[in-house]
């Protein structure tokens, strides 16, 4: 049975902990000024264990997080915070709580497991890190399994009335995303260098509070909110004018209070907004070390490519995206796109695991003044648009695409949506959707050669009548359908309707299999629009 000690402490118990806590006899003093390595024979979480009193929380969230096994066989060096540093953050989380109106009745239950996961991930270096191998004047800069760095440096602690007397111990950083020391969060060790069999251990002071800055702020953002109280959808894109609620220090940081811009949007904040030439707003006039947050939902756990669309004339800018204080994307070199208005989408290079749930995406300028204007996190799987298929019989929407991008859910002859629906629908993604005067949207532009995807369900074996919606102002264009990359049905004509927005059906009968299966739209020539497919089976006319 998994301990449940201090699952269900409400705030009453917990500040009695906190003060029963000071006076506990059970403390690791045998390893307190250890300076060469001592050795176990057992490993990181099992020593942890036998220190009964100490780690019992430290071990539960270890457990619910799973991270007992990276404890157990990883090579890794743990900076291990005590039970109290633990309990004393969660006392500061129901004070917070309090004095906002709320209950304090929050458990270690009441926090999102992936808000403990990233948190325990910045007490862990991979690799064996002792004491000696910090001694430099700066420290070292420790990346934890997350990729986030923190520092950690050797000091000297004072005995005696003497400075510099008495034992060497360890100071651990968060750095905050900072390279100003200033910026940085430090807590000290109590114990270090205890060699366990498949890593180093050292031990954090009891005084340290649990995430250094940012637990209360991550788990309970008293002062920051979603802009107009929306979360910002994940799959989808994301307004950079609608940074979160709060105030210049917490929602974002910039260098003066006054709104610079244009755009008269925001305007008694400090971040410079201004009229984009691709629709709504823009972020401009920025400086290094400015930067804005967003509260988003990632509404499936996979893996995404991020996208930035960013404008400037400088010949070297730099950015870089958190997630929930965690680097994700590294340093994101912006090319000089010769215009403050010329946009270019900059992306990782690599996609990244995002777990699904409520998180905080940080953007952070760190070099150079770019112009922002929205930002997208996308899937990198082929997959249904909506997560399962679409049902057959049943309509298709032309914007429903599979996700996967490029060559998987589409393939498109440029990598940009230029529709002039691409605001609400899809930016990062090369399908050109428009507005479409009979609701919703379409696809126009279309070159010889490109398909869109979708993944369908089909109900059962039979004919069906698969009925398009077209229009055009030219002269029409071509285009046939393919059923798991076979081609169905004959070459179909779209007429010439009389206006891109004037619309007219385009019918054919076809056969199709029971189940699962990729339906694509190929275009054949160009000069029309599409807006969407109607399928019903035969006997039904």
């Amino acid at each position: 049975m998994k301990k449940s000690l201090n699952r269900y402490l409400p705030l009453a118990i917990i500040a009695g902990f906190l003060v029963s806590a000071v006076s506990c006899r059970k403390t690791p003093d045998e390893y307190r000024y250890a300076r060469p390595v001592q050795q176990v024979s057992l490993n990181t979480y099992d020593f942890l264990k036998t220190q009964e009193g100490l780690y019992d929380t430290l071990l539960y969230l270890l457990d619910e997080t799973g991270l007992t096994d990276t404890l157990k066989t990883k090579e890794i060096t743990f900076f291990a915070p005590q039970d109290y540093s633990i309990m004393t953050a969660m006392h500061n989380l129901n004070v917070a709580r309090i004095q906002n109106g709320d209950l304090g009745d929050w458990t270690l239950d009441s926090v999102p497991v992936g808000m403990w996961d990233t948190l325990l991930h910045r007490y862990m270096v991979a690799g064996i890190v002792d004491l000696d191998s910090l001694n430099y004047a700066d420290g070292v800069t420790l990346k934890t399994p997350y990729g986030y760095e923190m520092n950690g440096r050797t000091i000297t602690t004072g005995a005696s009335g003497i400075k510099g007397g008495g034992s060497k111990q360890i100071e651990y950083s968060d750095k905050n995303n900072s390279r100003y020391t200033r910026d940085w969060v430090s807590a000290t060790t109590r114990t270090v260098n205890l060699k366990t069999e498949n890593g180093m251990l050292h031990i954090l002071a009891s005084r340290h509070v649990f995430g250094f800055s940012s637990f209360v702020d991550s788990i309970y953002p008293l002062l920051r909110s979603p802009f107009q109280g929306k979360w910002g959808l994940i799959p989808g894109t994301i307004e950079a004018a609608n940074y979160d609620e709060g105030g210049e220090g917490v929602a974002y940081h910039d260098l003066d209070a006054v709104n610079q811009g244009n755009a008269g949007f925001r305007i008694s904040e400090g971040v410079d907004l201004a009229k984009c030439s691709e629709g709504l707003y823009n972020i401009g006039y920025t400086n290094p070390g400015e930067w804005t947050k967003y509260s988003v939902e990632v509404q499936s756990a996979e893996n995404y490519l991020l996208n930035v669309r960013v404008a400037t004339t400088n010949n070297f800018s730099v950015i870089h995206v958190t997630l929930d204080g965690e680097d994700i994307s590294g340093p994101m070199n912006v090319v000089n796109t010769k215009a403050w208005q010329t946009w270019k989408t900059i992306m990782m290079d690599h996609p990244i695991h995002l777990k699904a749930g409520k998180h905080t995406v940080g953007l952070f300028l760190d070099a150079g003044s770019i112009n922002l204007s929205r930002f997208g996190l996308i899937p990198v799987a082929k997959r249904p648009y909506h997560g399962t298929p679409l049902a057959l019989p049943g309509t298709i929407l032309c914007n429903e695409f599979d996700y996967g991008g490029e060559g998987l859910g589409y393939h498109d002859t440029d990598a940009d949506n230029k529709g002039n629906a691409r605001v609400d629908m899809r930016f990062f993604e090369g399908v050109d959707l428009e507005n479409c005067a009979e609701g919703g949207y379409d696809v126009g532009t279309p070159r010889p050669g490109e398909w869109i995807a979708y993944t369908v369900n089909v109900a059962q074996t039979g004919q069906y009548e698969i009925i398009s919606r077209v229009a055009s102002a030219a002269a029409g264009g071509q285009f046939h359908l393919q059923f798991d990359g076979q081609d169905i049905g004959d070459i179909q004509q779209a007429p010439a309707t009389g206006g891109w927005q004037a619309w007219t059906d385009v019918k054919t009968v076809v056969t199709l299999t029971a189940g699962v299966h990729e339906l694509r739209y190929c275009y054949d020539s160009q000069g029309f629009n599409w807006q969407k497919m109607v399928i019903v089976p035969v006997e039904q006319q």
